[in-house]
């Protein structure tokens, strides 16, 4: 389990005339995500929040407020640091049968693909994820191999998934895949369409 990590807010101007500027709070980022805080003002008060993201959409003061880290963050240099799982008691297709545990899982907000080479079995695939580790500020960054038959795999199974959620979902996903086409980025048509 992962120490408290230490931070504090560095405020450049204090919209609301009640903070103040500089360092205003003193801070400690627990494992789980959540956040307490110490205000460095004449009350002294203490808050709990349920992340950083909390704390910077309450206190961000539209820009004016950042996030000083005092502790390193803790290296990802392993990707078997990385978690979060989808376990009992449902199976797959049970609609909220299911339960995640969200600690280490990657906020995906990035993603590439590439063929890398031909192997024996025909082509090679590459797919590096990327994204914030969730309840911490570090990102992870992952490259998987896969052959054909992953790619079928990943391709089917979020084909059915969306299935599953129901017609809307399916609607907005093809509408999306359809936009990506349009703007040339499916790789369908080498021409960019207008």
């Amino acid at each position: 389990m992962a120490l408290p990590r230490r931070f504090h807010l560095l405020r450049r101007q204090d919209v609301t005339g009640v903070a103040g500027t500089g360092r205003i709070v003193e801070g400690l980022e627990f494992s789980d995500g959540r956040v307490a805080l110490r205000w460095l003002t004449d009350t002294r008060s203490t808050a709990i929040y349920d992340s950083t993201d909390d704390v910077m959409a309450i206190h961000g003061h539209g820009g004016h407020t950042r996030i000083v880290w005092d502790d390193p963050a803790p290296a990802v240099t392993d990707p078997r640091g990385l978690g979060g799982s989808i376990v009992g008691p449902g199976g797959p297709h049970d609609r909220h049968g299911v339960i995640i545990d969200t600690d280490h899982a990657v906020l995906l907000n990035e993603s590439h693909v590439a063929q890398v080479e031909v192997g024996r079995q025909g082509p090679v695939l590459a797919m590096q994820l990327s994204g914030r580790i969730n309840k911490s500020s570090d990102r992870a960054s992952v490259l998987f191999l896969l052959n054909g038959d992953g790619a079928a795999a990943l391709i089917s199974e979020l084909v059915a998934l969306a299935t599953r959620i129901g017609p809307e979902f399916a609607a907005a996903l093809t509408a999306r895949l359809a936009h990506l086409d349009e703007q040339g980025a499916t790789g369908t048509d080498d021409t960019p369409k207008p």
